[in-house]
């Protein structure tokens, strides 16, 4: 596959991830934009360094030093008059806490992780797991919701997560 196929295709299956983690820490549409687009601009020249089951942790990585770096030039700003700096609330991210985003960013990526390989396993595993895991449905309205009842609910929730016990314990 050439480099620019590739980048298409983990730009295709990336984008809205990256773009909802930056505007979450960003809450303006615009500077996520740009953000999305440093980040993929970096991706492409690092791309041959970065291994395939490494893309999503390098680029939600590559997309929070961006937002760090973005505060830094604000917080250097400080003190001067700048008429063109937008006006945005934003959640600021320090040097305290970037081992927590970092762990974070680590949680979410093993949280996709163990959803597909449910979905890949079987599919109403994964629609229960979702409901009530996911979305924290209690047991009766996510089986009202399936169409279920609520003792195959059950029964499919244990075999879910005995399946996710057992395929994800060393990483776990």
């Amino acid at each position: 596959m050439r480099k620019n196929e590739r980048f298409t295709m983990v730009y295709k299956r990336y984008e809205d991830l990256v773009f909802w983690y930056a505007k979450k820490r960003l809450s303006n549409e615009e500077l996520s934009k740009e953000c999305v687009q440093q980040v993929f601009m970096k991706y492409y020249e690092h791309m041959d360094t970065v291994s395939e089951e490494m893309i999503k942790p390098w680029l939600l990585t590559c997309c929070k030093n961006e937002i760090i770096d973005y505060f830094r030039r604000i917080e250097r700003r400080k003190g001067f008059e700048n008429i063109d700096a937008p006006e945005v609330e934003v959640h600021v991210c320090s040097k305290d806490n970037a081992e927590y985003i970092i762990e974070r960013l680590h949680q979410e990526a093993f949280k996709e992780e163990v959803l597909a390989a449910v979905r890949k396993k079987n599919k109403s595993w994964y629609e229960i797991i979702q409901a009530v895991c996911v979305e924290e449905m209690t047991q009766e309205e996510a089986a009202q919701h399936l169409g279920i009842s609520q003792e195959v609910l059950r029964a499919k929730l244990y075999r879910a997560r005995k399946f996710i016990r057992k395929k994800f314990r060393d990483k776990y």
